[in-house]
């Protein structure tokens, strides 16, 4: 079955001319994106276009999904923004995407406590969209997203939920152990496990590795952080991940949480939302903001 991200992905291929580009407009891996186009053709049975072609020369059925993307994107945006102006009716379902690869940890008290403010909203959790959320959010296809790493774009309003702080752990036999905190030299020869993601959109790359133009030695990926800790206690391998996730699922292993330069990396965690504010959405920030106090590594300054 078509669905409106393809739509989107390949009018992104036709704009940009290329997958690296179109990558990063939709702001996920340019692997993410070829695993996304691949299952694509095969769920179709045919080729959408030419692979090594600059710009990306589409086949005649990637004209036609094209085409359909032009004919039917617009109407879909503009039914929305007529839909939208209703905002005094509550819906009876949200559709809610994680960036945010851990928030299961503490979204899962907010949602109960929103559940008993709104009983009448169902939140379904997406993973469909792991990757590429703020553009399934813009088409439309969810309502709200959590996100770190806001990007400008119409149409998508963000609300400051709280600050983080991302840690990097290591085994406590780690040489990099007896380190008060890490400065970025420190990483240039780790083994750094880490989400299938890209880099920019790691705080521990964008935020601390890139600025200092250094690279860790190996990085290696898995979509799991409990697996990631396992793997870390076990291992000469560092990871970089929230302290409330280290300290909640890090309980039962022998790890060691290291702050990233002398004050710690702090990012801010955002509620990305598509229509107005409405009451459903601002009791949803406000259960969020309270809720969220009690974690380690949080803090929650917003009103």
């Amino acid at each position: 079955m078509i669905e409106i991200r393809h739509l989107r992905t390949l009018q992104s291929l036709a704009q940009s001319g290329s997958v690296s580009r179109a990558a990063e407009q939709l702001y996920i891996s340019q692997s993410a994106l070829s695993h996304q186009l691949k299952e694509l053709e095969q769920r179709l049975g045919c080729t959408l276009f030419i692979r090594k072609t600059t710009p990306l020369k589409f086949t005649e059925s990637g004209r036609i999904l094209l085409e359909l993307a032009g004919d039917i994107l617009p109407k879909i945006y503009q039914a929305e923004q007529r839909l939208g102006n209703r905002t005094d009716i509550p819906p009876n379902e949200l559709a809610l995407a994680l960036e945010c690869h851990s928030c299961y940890l503490w979204l899962l008290p907010v949602l109960k406590a929103f559940s008993k403010q709104w009983p009448e909203i169902h939140v379904e959790l997406i993973n469909e969209h792991p990757f590429d959320a703020l553009s399934a959010l813009q088409s439309g296809e969810l309502q709200w997203v959590l996100s770190a790493n806001p990007q400008t774009t119409e149409q998508i309003n963000y609300a400051p939920l709280f600050h983080y702080e991302t840690v990097v752990v290591c085994s406590s036999h780690h040489p990099l152990a007896k380190e008060p905190y890490l400065q970025p030299s420190h990483l240039s020869q780790a083994h750094l496990i880490t989400y299938p993601i890209a880099e920019q959109r790691l705080d521990v790359f964008s935020e601390f590795l890139q600025p200092a133009g250094v690279k860790p030695a190996t990085v290696h990926y898995t979509r799991h952080p409990l697996m990631m800790l396992q793997q870390v206690s076990q291992s000469d391998a560092l990871a970089a991940l929230p302290r409330w996730v280290v300290q909640e699922l890090g309980q039962a292993l022998d790890l060691k949480m290291l702050a990233l330069g002398n004050q710690g990396l702090w990012r801010t965690m955002y509620l990305a939302y598509r229509q107005k504010s409405q009451p459903w959405t601002e009791n949803f920030i406000d259960q969020t903001r309270h809720l969220t106090r009690s974690f380690p590594g949080i803090r929650s300054n917003f009103s």
